[in-house]
C-alpha cells in the first residue's frame, strides 16, 4: 500500500493481524523525516521518527494501531507481515 498525507493521524490502513502480533514495514520515500505513533487505545506506546529515504520494521502487539504524524506530505510504502 503506498499512502501520502499531511498533518496528524490523516492516513490509514487496516492491518490485515489485527489482533495477532505483526509487523508494520514502513518505506518513508520523501525527503523529509516521517513521524509515527503506536498506540493501544488512548495510550500512546511509542513515538519515533522514520529518517528520510529509509525503512523500519516495527512491532505491532495485539490491538496495537499505528499512526502516521506527517506535516510534509510525505510519501510512505507500508506492508505488514504476521509476527
Amino acid at each position: 500500500m503506498c499512502m501520502t498525507g499531511k498533518g496528524l493521524g490523516q492516513d490509514g490502513a487496516i492491518n490485515p493481524y489485527f489482533g495477532e502480533l505483526s509487523f508494520a514495514i514502513i518505506k518513508n520515500k520523501s525527503h523529509r523525516p516521517l513521524g509515527i505513533r503506536i498506540q493501544e487505545g488512548e495510550k500512546v506506546i511509542l513515538i519515533q521518527e522514520i529518517e528520510q529515504k529509509s525503512i523500519d520494521k516495527l512491532k505491532l502487539e495485539p490491538n496495537q494501531q499505528l499512526y502516521f504524524d506527517s506535516q510534509y506530505g510525505n510519501e510512505v510504502v507500508l506492508s505488514f507481515k504476521k509476527g
